[in-house]
């Protein structure tokens, strides 16, 4: 399916070019995931920061969703209420900075309960409607807003440990301060308590941005699940299904990986499932895209089995590991993350290797290829290496990545497709037209063949009678000397009934075509045939010998054939032949029975269903001399005009 590319331009062009284009992209990609760093980070977004647990509006700033990351109060291992006598604080904490309850002491365990406060004073007098957004906290919680308890997801501690994850969004009324407090219990996900950045602001505002975000998913998956079915439906009738299957269940993955938004808003049950699902589909998805660019970079097959070994075990690890290793171990946690990210970077490697090899190599398309695997690099660089990062509206740069190298794999397997469907077009054209010059050949060769046994046959019987005559003239003078007149008589009146009518006519001085028209004359004159011949050519043409046969024998024989045809009416052969400039011009004049099989300029034989094999020779040999041929009957008359360059 994938070749490499026959051009005549320079390596060294090429290979500057290639820079280019590679450095052009990395600057694109740097700039790019910049601004989503700066633009659409809730992190670096321009939002006022709380000072222990205390967050001071102006009365205008809740109209534009502000998040609340810094410095909530942590309550470490107690599931507090508003009715409780309030503690010190454990800690003041920005959300994102721990991902478990331990707060990063590899002494505790990451599970267990804990309580997030944090006081906000809005300067609002008059009562005013405000949206809480809480993305998913981990595992079950209670949410109170001013003592009242507004949201319960699942069960904590002390009714029963139920774990119930998803993204909630709380509308309420307040006026001047603003009380938030949040019990969360975990001990069943590998991360514990509030881990993303809650929203707040006024309900349209906040409203707003959760109903981009949400779009912005839906765009995302819709078009992933569209080329899903677009590629698999192609992998069922192309010759290289498998890999336009494997590329739709990399785009089924991708869709998968990236729906979290639209599950969560769904808030569908069995979520730890859902997680497990979607680190599953996203990791799977990037072994499926290191078989494809190894397969369009045809990669050695032995890097791509150790690939395969290493992204089969890291399903498998994340499937198995979060359900029944971890249990809320710090070290095991902290390993599990570092296994992750050490696979995104050989699964970089690994597609770098393949892709420059590949360009080494002058595979087709495979720099395009390098450029989507660098946009790659670039998010999954910033998805390491950037943690303090929570998108506003868009997707994980990560993901973004992902949907670029997808895109770009797609784009180079449909544009090798094209020309490699291409390239068997002109294979099958070149192809057929050397079987028709093969067919045509051999159909010449068997015509000459019986024209040339005919002249053969009439040579022949011309030596035997040439021979025989010996005998009879010895038979003559026997009787002469005996004075027999009587019996000579007799006898040479016998031997006058077995003497052939016909004879070699010399029409011409060149001894092909007088041999050839010598003959059909005879058979000519043998059926009635009334026949008229005109020949006014040199002893020496340009015109091979063979092909002159073509076309004197197969005008020839036919227009015999078709005198044979005719029942009732004159049956009668003109040919005309002569030299006009440099051009031999031969015109077949012919009786026939009215009757023609014919589409277009196209006659067909009557003894096949196709083109008459004598009448595509002559074409075929008239176009050797960039001549022509015209093939025409009315009122029972056949013509065949044929006109070529023949003199030296």
């Amino acid at each position: 399916m994938f070749k490499k590319e026959n051009k005549p331009t320079s390596t060294r062009a090429l290979v500057g070019v290639n820079i280019l284009v590679l450095f052009g992209v990395f600057c694109i990609s740097i700039l790019f995931f910049n601004w989503m760093y700066t633009a659409q980070n809730k992190y670096t977004a321009s939002s006022p920061r709380a000072v222990n647990g205390v967050l001071t509006l102006s009365p205008e700033e809740y109209k534009k969703p502000l998040f609340l990351i810094d410095d909530w109060a942590f309550y470490q291992g107690r599931l507090l209420t508003p009715k409780d006598d309030l503690p010190e604080p454990d800690a003041y904490v920005f959300i994102g900075q721990y991902s478990g309850f331990n707060l990063d002491d590899k002494t505790k365990t990451t599970y267990g309960d804990a309580t997030y406060r944090l006081n906000i004073f809005t300067g609002n007098d008059e009562p005013k409607n405000y949206m809480l957004e809480l993305p998913e906290i981990f595992s079950s919680y209670n949410l109170w807003i001013n003592g009242e308890l507004m949201y319960a997801g699942g069960l904590t501690t002390k009714n029963g440990y139920m774990p119930e994850t998803a993204n909630s969004s709380i509308t309420f009324e307040a006026t001047d301060r603003i009380e938030i407090m949040v019990a969360v219990s975990n001990y069943s996900h590998y991360y514990s308590g509030m881990v993303y950045p809650p929203a707040f602001g006024s309900v349209k505002a906040v409203g707003l941005m959760l109903e981009q975000r949400l779009f912005f998913s839906y765009v995302i998956c819709i078009i992933a699940i569209t080329a899903c079915i677009f590629y698999l439906m192609i992998g069922v009738f192309v010759k290289s299904r498998r890999v336009y299957l494997l590329y739709g269940i990399v785009c089924l993955l991708f869709s998968t990986a990236s729906s979290y938004s639209i599950v969560h808003n769904l808030q569908l049950p069995g979520m730890a499932f859902w997680y497990v699902l979607e680190d599953f589909s996203f990791f799977a998805m990037l072994l499926c895209i290191g078989l494809l660019s190894a397969y369009v970079c045809k990669t050695p097959r032995r890097l791509v089995n150790v690939f395969f070994i290493i992204g089969v075990v890291i399903c498998a690890v994340v499937v198995i590991v979060p359900l029944f290793v971890l249990n809320g171990s710090w070290g095991y946690l902290l390993l599990y993350s570092k296994l992750l990210d050490l696979y995104k970077i050989v699964v970089v490697v690994f597609l770098f290797f393949a892709t420059v090899r590949a360009v080494k190599e002058r595979i087709a398309y495979s720099a395009a290829l390098l450029c989507g695997i660098e946009v790659f690099a670039v998010s999954l660089v910033v998805d390491i290496f950037v943690p303090l990062f929570e998108p506003i509206v868009l997707c994980w740069p990560i993901e973004i990545g992902s949907f670029v190298l997808v895109c770009t794999l797609g784009t180079v397997m449909v544009l090798t497709t094209i020309e490699d469907y291409k390239s068997q077009a002109r294979y099958l054209i070149e192809n057929a037209v050397l079987l028709e010059n093969t067919r045509m050949t051999q159909i010449q060769l068997g015509l000459m063949s019986r024209q040339y046994q005919g002249l053969e046959e009439h040579i022949s019987a011309t030596e035997r009678a040439r021979h025989d005559l010996r005998h009879h003239i010895s038979v003559v003078q026997e009787y002469l000397a005996n004075g027999d007149a009587g019996r000579l008589k007799d006898y040479l009146h016998e031997y006058q009934q077995t003497i052939p009518a016909s004879r070699q006519i010399r029409f011409c001085t060149h001894p092909i075509i007088n041999s050839i028209v010598s003959h059909y004359a005879a058979l000519g004159e043998a059926l009635g045939v009334k026949t008229k011949i005109e020949l006014n050519l040199p002893d020496q043409l340009v015109v091979s010998d063979t092909d002159l046969c073509i076309i004197f024998g197969n005008c020839l024989e036919n227009a015999v054939e078709a005198c044979k045809r005719i029942e009732d009416g004159e049956r009668f052969i003109h040919l005309h032949a002569k030299i006009a400039g440099d051009m031999l011009s031969i015109v077949v004049r012919n009786s026939f029975d009215g009757t023609l099989y014919k589409q277009g300029d196209t006659f067909f034989s009557r003894k096949r269903d196709e083109e008459g094999i004598g009448i595509s020779s002559v074409r075929a040999v008239a176009a050797r001399y960039q001549g022509h041929t015209r093939f025409e009957g009315s009122d029972q008359v056949f013509t065949a005009s044929v006109m070529l360059v023949c003199m030296k």
